[in-house]
């Protein structure tokens, strides 16, 4: 997912080209996070923080998903065990990007 439009175009036309990636596709950001239309996930990755958990990810991953996201100065991964229930692995010390809603 890329917010800003040249970001989209330089991952599609620079490095997904370069690499001959077939299986890779840049979606412009809308006004939620993730693509809710094609879950459910098997692995979410977020490369940006934020300050929690944002519920709309979570409700994009498949049964047995994981999601790796850093959340203020830690990395979380999240393994999603049953409907609503998750196991959480926190490992802390790291520093990102904010994570931008739209």
């Amino acid at each position: 997912m890329a917010y800003f439009r040249q970001w989209k175009g330089l991952g599609k036309n620079c490095n997904i080209r370069k690499y001959k990636y077939k299986n890779a596709v840049i979606y412009k950001a809308r006004k939620t996070l993730g693509l809710p239309r094609h879950a459910p996930y098997d692995k979410i990755l977020v490369s940006a923080a934020g300050d929690t958990l944002p519920e709309e990810l979570l409700n994009q991953l498949r049964g047995g998903g994981v999601m790796v996201i850093p959340i203020n100065n830690s990395i979380q991964k999240i393994k999603r065990v049953a409907q609503g229930k998750y196991k959480i692995k926190t490992l802390c010390g790291f520093a990102f990007v904010p994570l931008i809603k739209p």
